[in-house]
């Protein structure tokens, strides 16, 4: 999801310069990583937490994920903000779902951790393809 951005690059905003494009687009995968790495130990905490739990921190990464689709699609001339509201909207809910997901996971399965783990990644990745190929400009 996070490295196809220049594909919304060219559908959203209007084509002036493509070196200008190219220029925004290739941090995105490195701040992507920093911003969802900085969220997973938050959303680890809040999951095993007895007052918020999974359910409540996947739903509010659902709230923060639709939320920047939007703003993201009303940005039609600011490639600066279009990219920073993506990074952070995607790298805050990605960080999130993916560690209260893990948390879910273990607790069902306690003995099997690295299976629930590779079932946990591989819908990760397989929801990510579906996304990219739904979503594709035509």
């Amino acid at each position: 999801m996070q490295y196809s951005i220049v594909s919304y690059f060219e559908s959203y905003l209007p084509a002036e310069d493509d070196s200008k494009i190219a220029a925004a687009a290739q941090w995105v995968g490195p701040m992507f990583i920093v911003v969802s790495a900085g969220f997973f130990p938050l959303g680890v905490y809040a999951a095993k937490s007895k007052y918020v739990g999974p359910r409540v921190i996947i739903g509010l990464a659902g709230v923060v994920l639709i939320s920047n689709m939007l703003l993201s699609s009303w940005n039609k001339s600011m490639p600066g903000l279009f990219v920073t509201t993506f990074i952070m909207g995607l790298g805050i809910s990605q960080g999130l779902i993916y560690s209260a997901n893990l948390i879910s996971a273990w607790s069902h399965y306690p003995d099997r951790k690295g299976m629930a783990t590779g079932i946990n990644s591989s819908a990760l990745v397989l929801g990510q393809f579906i996304y990219n190929v739904w979503t594709a400009p035509s």
